[in-house]
């Protein structure tokens, strides 16, 4: 999934900024129906295995990166600086749940639906966290990079608990 996040930024229409790895996380949960209930905790979907040891830690991974990543953004002044870090963290993480949650209540199909929930999305992410002035190309740059370090960290350590979890779920070899 975070692989198809990383592919899918370089064409999205919000470009190689925090916008736009919201919107592809989004559009990468929605064709994920699976990640997308193990985000959201849904015991109907996912049962026993939310118990499973592993979940609290890959969700204190994924919000360290993101934590580092607008900390980054946060100390040049590139989202607004009125709200801290942390409180950002929040704001972006209700409002992608928020959604997700939303999404079937509020729709039972998409065909009367003008706007991409993904747009919609990113597009509230990117307002509240605006720096509330027009950036240099320069600051964009220094976006841009933040932005790509930032998602090759996550697929980093994506595949590194992938690979972990490989080896819990592949028996020891016999030996003979």
């Amino acid at each position: 999934m975070v692989a198809a996040v990383q592919r899918g930024v370089d064409g999205d229409p919000y470009g190689v900024t925090l916008a736009g790895v919201i919107r592809q996380l989004f559009v990468a949960l929605e064709q994920r129906p699976l990640v997308k209930a193990f985000m959201l905790r849904d015991r109907e979907v996912i049962g026993k295995l939310l118990r499973q040891a592993g979940v609290s830690e890959s969700k204190v991974l994924s919000r360290a990166t993101l934590v580092t990543y607008l900390e980054v953004l946060h100390a040049r002044g590139l989202v607004r600086t009125d709200l801290s870090v942390s409180a950002q963290v929040n704001l972006i993480m209700a409002t992608i749940t928020g959604f997700l949650l939303a999404e079937p209540v509020l729709l039972d199909d998409r065909q009367g639906m003008v706007e991409d929930p993904a747009d919609v999305v990113a597009d509230v992410i990117g307002r509240a966290l605006d720096p509330g002035r027009r950036l240099t190309a320069a600051e964009q740059r220094v976006v841009e990079q933040a932005t790509r370090e930032y998602v090759e960290q996550v697929v980093a350590l994506s595949d590194a608990k992938y690979q972990s979890s490989l080896a819990v779920c592949t028996p020891a070899r016999r030996r003979r």
